[in-house]
């Protein structure tokens, strides 16, 4: 694999942790293709010092050594950062997304799908059902022992080449 390649695919899910210091949240990754909405609406901050052209998952880049090297040293060095918004800075981005949004620019959050069986009772595991069932407590079954190989007996009496028994 080349070394573009590497610089590259090292940061796919890369989050820096000056990000996860800023929201706290050690299990965030960076979103590229929903950026406004899961990293600048979500957790009120932006990236600031970006040095590709693009703003695209680092695996969608080219291969060009150069500007990833640069963006690679921007963040070494400090220059690519996180920062967090003021209320201010919040509020206007907020009012420009669903500017953006109504003006067809850009796509709203979409909602998670309903699951099928929304307002219905799921069952729930009960005593009852434990004892129709031949359990008289709610642990899990045994486990199968595991049965030993069969091997051929051994002898433990030596017959001597010329003794007779």
């Amino acid at each position: 694999m080349c070394q573009a390649s590497q610089e590259r695919n090292s940061g796919e899910n890369w989050f820096p942790a000056g990000a996860v210091e800023i929201t706290g949240n050690k299990t965030a990754t960076m979103q590229y293709v929903n950026y406004e909405c899961d990293i600048i609406q979500k957790y009120e901050i932006i990236l600031e010092g970006w040095t590709h052209e693009k703003f695209v998952n680092l695996s969608k880049l080219s291969d060009a050594l150069e500007p990833l090297q640069n963006l690679l040293d921007a963040l070494h060095k400090g220059t690519c950062k996180f920062i967090k918004l003021s209320t201010a800075q919040q509020e206007q981005r907020h009012e420009e997304f669903n500017a953006r949004v109504e003006a067809g620019k850009a796509e709203a959050p979409q909602p998670w799908k309903q699951r099928k069986d929304a307002g219905k009772k799921r069952p729930q595991a009960s005593d009852d059902t434990d004892k129709e069932n031949g359990r008289e407590d709610s642990a899990p079954p045994a486990k199968k022992t595991r049965r030993k190989k069969r091997t051929a007996p051994t002898s433990t009496a030596v017959v001597a080449d010329g003794a007779d028994a």
